[in-house]
């Protein structure tokens, strides 16, 4: 049986409200798929922030975290696949009255403050000491993002991963309320 922890990316992880218990699609095509196709089961041990998923499968406390992304740190430390499962295209969320309208050089975003999750890649656009950066180290971190930025103490929120996100604001009912600069 293989053991896998799971970090906050709803619809492909997250936790079932009703039951805490780990779901979503990467759950369904580990557990109806590729296990099976293994000759072995899966074991899902919960739902953690990013670093802790991080020292777990560096320990050998977890044997797998899907969807972790491929970066050269983790890459010396880590077994990958040849095929990764998607690509994923970072985002920036502002309120809709942000003078962020498009990003095309480091400079555009000088002196703004950013929630990002602690433990996921930083693209090395956001990469500069004038651009804030504010970590987040929480199974919880969009949620947490989403309310500093509505209370203004964030310029905007930094998402690794434009699909989810949009997810996510929808299943909150935030989607006309903030605007998603690519």
């Amino acid at each position: 049986t293989l053991r896998m922890a799971l970090f906050q990316l709803e619809p492909f992880m997250f936790a079932d409200k009703a039951t805490g218990e780990g779901r979503g699609a990467v759950v369904d095509y580990w557990r109806d798929y590729l296990a099976p196709r293994m000759g072995c089961g899966v074991e899902v041990v919960g739902l953690f922030p990013i670093t802790r998923v991080e020292k777990m499968l560096e320990s050998g406390e977890i044997d797998l975290a899907p969807l972790f992304t491929r970066i050269p740190d983790r890459e010396s430390r880590f077994v990958y696949p040849s095929t990764g499962y998607f690509e994923v295209t970072a985002c920036l969320m502002v309120l809709p009255d942000s003078p962020i309208r498009e990003v095309e050089r480091q400079e555009d975003l000088f002196g703004e403050r950013f929630g990002f999750v602690e433990g996921a890649f930083l693209p090395p656009l956001m990469r500069h000491k004038s651009i804030g950066i504010e970590l987040v180290s929480n199974v919880d971190y969009r949620s947490i993002n989403l309310r500093k930025l509505f209370a203004g103490r964030i310029d905007g929120c930094l998402d690794i991963n434009y699909d989810s996100l949009r997810f996510f604001l929808k299943e909150q009912g935030c989607a006309d309320k903030v605007r998603l600069v690519m």
